[in-house]
């Protein structure tokens, strides 16, 4: 189960018209009615005589700063300052990216910027012990930036600080959770460009950036290189998912800590179609038909994914699924497939 929390910042909630108080109330909210859900799942399933063991897990879903613009940018990542060097102009000009032009001290900026807008989702969380205690990972979704894989890992350097500070306390135990960064690939490619229009850089770039074991906040001396528990990708088109992940093999192979445990491949592409940022809209690619590309997503999923299961040399856990334009439907027939 996958609680989606994906749009939710103070931003979004200030713009329906919801004062902080009002937006923490909703999001603390959000995971009440999930552990609900959970547990009325887990009673009908026994009375059916199902043995399901209670395998359902909460995945607090965070996506990128870019979701919670209007319209939404996590598929290009042209973010405004201090979040990027510039806002996205119909006039064009449009760079994502920091060069020579903009200054590494504004990328740095931008950094701690965006390390700050994750943080401060993760403590309305993290304010409540029995909301944090339900949840069991989080999974920062659809990101299209280097700069804020970088910023999420910072956050979550920020968060194991905070957790360690409250446990020492010794009020309550809590713990860090699994997380994973899973990274957009809208037409193939990531959307981070090598300075203003350059090129863009590649899934192994991405992860290599991801798995980087060097950095430290200087002002605070706080380690900002925790690895994500898993990587992988989402809300891309199921066609371009064989070559990221054969290059985010290679990168996996050279960059992790091979002292460590396996990182999680983390892989749910879209069910097909073109996203429309501007009209917030779905549209068919020419010559298919959502029927037609939804009966053959499962047997293309499960394919991809029953080849790295037979390989099974870089990963450990595998999760798998559907993002957008797949449903209960597409999900049965892929664990068919995959006989869960």
């Amino acid at each position: 189960m996958q609680l989606d929390r994906y749009q939710c910042s103070f931003s979004t909630f200030e713009r329906a018209g919801y004062s902080q108080e009002e937006a923490k109330v909703i999001m603390l909210k959000s995971v009440d009615l999930a552990h609900k859900a959970q547990i009325l799942f887990h009673n009908e399933t026994q009375q059916q005589g199902e043995n399901n063991n209670n395998e359902t897990r909460i995945a607090l879903s965070l996506g990128p700063f870019g979701a919670s613009l209007t319209p939404g940018r996590e598929f290009d990542g042209y973010y405004p300052p201090p979040y990027g060097p510039k806002a996205y102009s119909v006039e064009g000009e449009n760079c994502n990216s920091f060069g020579v032009r903009h200054g590494r001290e504004r990328e740095l900026k931008s950094i701690d910027a965006l390390a700050q807008f994750h943080y401060e989702r993760l403590l309305v969380f993290l304010s409540d012990t029995d909301t944090w205690n339900t949840i069991n990972c989080l999974a920062f979704e659809t990101v299209p930036l280097v700069r804020e894989v970088r910023a999420i890992k910072k956050t979550m350097a920020w968060l194991k600080t905070e957790i360690d500070r409250r446990n020492a306390e010794g009020v309550v135990e809590i713990g860090i959770k699994p997380w994973w960064i899973s990274f957009v690939f809208p037409d193939g490619q990531f959307p981070e460009m090598h300075g203003q229009g350059g090129t863009k850089l590649t899934a192994r770039e991405v992860v290599a950036a991801t798995l980087d074991s060097t950095g430290q906040d200087e002002s605070t001396g706080i380690d900002t290189r925790p690895f994500p528990t898993g990587l992988g990708v989402n809300c891309t088109p199921i066609g371009f998912v064989p070559g990221i992940l054969k290059e985010m093999v290679e990168a996996v192979e050279e960059c992790w800590d091979k002292s460590g445990a396996k990182p999680w491949l983390i892989v749910y592409p879209n069910g097909g179609g073109i996203y429309d940022p501007v009209s917030q809209t779905w549209h068919v690619q020419e010559g298919e038909s959502q029927e037609t590309k939804g009966h053959t997503w499962a047997e293309e999923l499960g394919e991809i994914v029953v080849r790295i299961i037979e390989e099974r040399t870089t990963w450990g856990d595998i999760v798998v699924g559907g993002c957008c334009k797949t449903g209960p439907d597409q999900i049965r027939q892929l664990s068919r497939k995959l006989s869960l």
